[in-house]
């Protein structure tokens, strides 16, 4: 997975970066925005600060940003923990068993567009 940092201001290309990740994660008091303070005032919408564009608790409620850390040595603790999650692949040895996965095949109709029952 790619996991995206953000602490500070993130604007322009790095924010396209940081749109490309799986899981972002941000410090209180960041900003993101596709377009910065240069960008909003050369299209003539007017001189703001870099911290009104895209604070991080409005990217937050919006779903942009996945995990709000209160600072950068929180965010990669969390970043390092979401990796532990991955643990590759298992040595052929490591006995792995799990429910017959062809029954999932029958689970959702292979017309896309019929109903079921979703709890069935």
């Amino acid at each position: 997975p790619m996991i995206g940092l953000v602490t500070g201001r993130c604007f322009a290309g790095n924010a396209a970066i940081l749109g490309s990740c799986d899981v972002i994660i941000a410090t209180e008091g960041s900003n993101i925005g596709m377009g910065g303070p240069a960008m909003i005032e050369g299209g003539g919408l007017g001189v703001v600060a870099p911290e009104q564009v895209g604070p991080v608790r409005m990217q937050q409620s919006i779903g942009v940003v996945d995990l709000l850390v209160p600072d950068e040595a929180a965010a990669v603790r969390v970043a390092k923990q979401y990796l532990s999650y991955f643990q590759g692949a298992l040595p052929e040895s490591a006995e792995c068993t799990c429910a017959d996965q062809r029954l999932l095949r029958h689970a959702v109709p292979e017309n896309r567009l019929r109903a079921y029952d979703m709890l069935q």
